[in-house]
């Protein structure tokens, strides 16, 4: 299966400014999420057919904290965020998680990957940081897309001595929650991603060309 890379990620629950380094108690909690926009253009796939197209997402970095339970994601195309289960996998010290989408034709969807705070032991922590880097590839019902991607790092700042709810608890009914938004460059520096799916037969004739010559 032939990947592209899309960008680096960065998952956040930590202070902006290290424990041991805030000597002015400034250090707001940021958790932080990555936000990828998708939007297939439709202009190389069969005109005759109407299926949703697939999109194989893959996340690596290396951490053995990037697992299933500390990351939620979700995919929203109509306005609702739907949650999407990732398949983990761990290849020596490399941690990846795999996330299959749909999306119709000529439609945009926005894929979210972020720290699972509904775990208020991860937030009250305040210690996790998860950094690598995004591909994307078709999936099985597509030899072809046209798409356009845009990645953005998104994160909203705990205020100072803010005190994390308990089941049960209360919320407190006003909080300055400041947020942050932040375009990440692309590898290839250009937001259109052609992706074509390689024949494996001709793979193989051109290789078996080149061993008998």
């Amino acid at each position: 299966m032939q990947r592209s890379a899309v960008s680096t990620f960065e998952l956040l629950v930590k202070p902006i400014i290290p424990r041991v380094a805030d000597q002015l108690g400034a250090g707001r909690t940021v958790i932080q999420g990555y936000f990828l926009s998708i939007t297939n253009l439709d202009s190389a796939n069969d005109p005759q057919s109407f299926e949703p197209l697939t999109l194989n997402l893959k996340f690596t970095a290396i951490s053995p904290n990037f697992t299933v339970a500390n990351v939620v994601a979700f995919w929203d195309t109509t306005g609702a965020d739907i949650p999407v289960e990732g398949t983990a996998s761990v290849v020596l010290n490399t941690s990846e998680l795999n996330f299959k989408l749909t999306l119709n034709r000529r439609d945009t969807g926005l894929f979210i990957l972020q720290p699972n705070i509904a775990n208020l032991d991860l937030v009250t922590a305040a210690n996790l940081e998860l950094r690598g880097y995004v591909e994307i590839s078709l999936g099985a019902n597509a030899s072809s897309a046209d798409l356009i991607l845009t990645p953005e790092h998104r994160g909203t700042f705990l205020p100072v001595g803010f005190q994390i709810p308990r089941p049960g608890s209360v919320p407190p009914t006003r909080s300055d929650f400041d947020h942050l938004v932040n375009a990440l460059p692309l590898v290839g520096g250009n937001s259109l991603f052609q992706l074509r799916k390689v024949r494996r037969a001709a793979v193989d004739e051109a290789v078996l060309g080149r061993v008998i010559n």
